[in-house]
């Protein structure tokens, strides 16, 4: 690693009031030693134990250390999304708060981020989470494989190295259910596994249950993935071709045998209507599909620049391009389109007068 880049590292907080001192004193070593810039954001997740005391003591005797304490509990992953908003780092790192997470595979961990990766996923040599975790874990991941087209093998942790690009682009999403992996993942194809180690657990217990297990995984399905769509196509399909079918079945019983009066007649209406209320779901899901595929947004990890172009005003202008916010360019289109039918009007009424001049000349 030739070039100096700042480091940041982002741990979201809760419970861990006996495992932060020791976690701050081996990332104070770890970073130091790499001999990069670097800053620790802590987050506290609102905790009800004694994690903010023990978090605000750190922060008085390490320079290095941010500490921020949520207002209310809203899980990991906005945890660590206010931490992605603080970080001033060029490659943000992202672990656990429980010590699972060596900090002296960091540097093991970042390694790619220089050699052309966006994002490097630590893959754990030695698993040690719980059975039920693990499994919990394997649904989730594989949920992600198949919504982002992973290879089979690809491992998803939350010990994770990212280019700072990336972490801008997350905090521009707009996401009710944040699932930090799934955002990363959307921003570059550019990524890899890590082998690292993973440590026991020396305190506290892991927050997950099944039910917050099955939650993750339907917010994945519903907020990363078209499969919901597809699930509400197929069905709609079938329950057209077997409406259609049940409603012929019903004309040919009413042509060659005899039925109750009005009854044929009935059901064929109730089943063209229905297959009618189908056919449009139908086409409205295809609509909501391509709504959700139709992503024109573009994501710039790297760019080269010749010094005579553009000019420092031409990248002041890109830039306060980049910052403007759809609003705000449909405002700016609207005042260009007024003043270009202020300018037409004005010349407009110059010809008028000009005629009347030329008029009063020949007279």
């Amino acid at each position: 690693m030739t070039i100096t880049q700042k480091i940041s590292v982002v741990v979201p907080a809760y419970k861990s009031a006996q495992t932060l001192p020791t976690l701050v004193q081996g990332l104070e070593a770890t970073l130091t030693a790499l001999g990069h810039p670097f800053e620790v954001i802590i987050v506290d997740d609102c905790s009800p134990d004694d994690t903010w005391s023990v978090l605000s003591q750190l922060a008085q005797t390490h320079q290095f250390l941010k500490a921020i304490r949520l207002a209310r509990n809203g899980g990991q992953h906005k945890a660590i999304l206010c931490g992605f908003s603080r970080v001033t780092g060029d490659i943000v790192v992202t672990m656990d708060d429980d010590l699972q997470n060596p900090p002296s595979e960091i540097p093991k961990l970042i390694e790619p981020l220089f050699s052309g990766y966006d994002l490097a996923i630590g893959s754990y040599i030695n698993k040690n989470h719980s059975t039920f975790k693990n499994l919990s874990g394997a649904f989730v991941d594989f949920t992600q494989r198949r919504i982002f087209n992973l290879p089979a093998d690809f491992k998803l942790t939350s010990f994770r190295a990212i280019k700072r690009f990336i972490i801008d682009n997350v905090n521009k999403m707009n996401n009710y259910y944040p699932y930090i992996t799934s955002m990363l993942l959307y921003n570059t194809n550019k990524y890899i596994n890590v082998e690292v180690e993973h440590h026991k657990r020396l305190a506290g217990k892991s927050n997950y249950n099944l039910k917050r297990s099955l939650a993750l995984t339907l917010n994945l399905w519903l907020n990363y993935s078209n499969y919901p769509l597809y699930f509400v196509v197929t069905l709609c399909v079938l329950s057209l071709f077997l409406g259609l079918g049940f409603a012929a079945t019903v004309v040919w019983q009413a042509l060659t045998s005899e039925t109750t009066s009005g009854w044929a007649s009935l059901i064929v209406t109730i089943s063209f209507f229905n297959s009618l209320v189908l056919l449009a779901l139908v086409v409205h899901s295809v609509y909501l599909s391509r709504l959700a595929n139709s992503d024109s947004s573009f994501f710039i990890s790297e760019k080269i620049i010749n010094q005579d172009q553009p000019t420092e005003d031409d990248d002041q202008r890109l830039q306060a391009e980049d910052n403007l916010t759809p609003t705000t360019q449909i405002l700016s289109l609207d005042n260009d389109i007024s003043w270009l039918k202020d300018e037409i009007l004005r010349l407009h009424n110059e010809n008028i007068k000009l005629k009347k001049d030329n008029l009063k000349l020949k007279s």
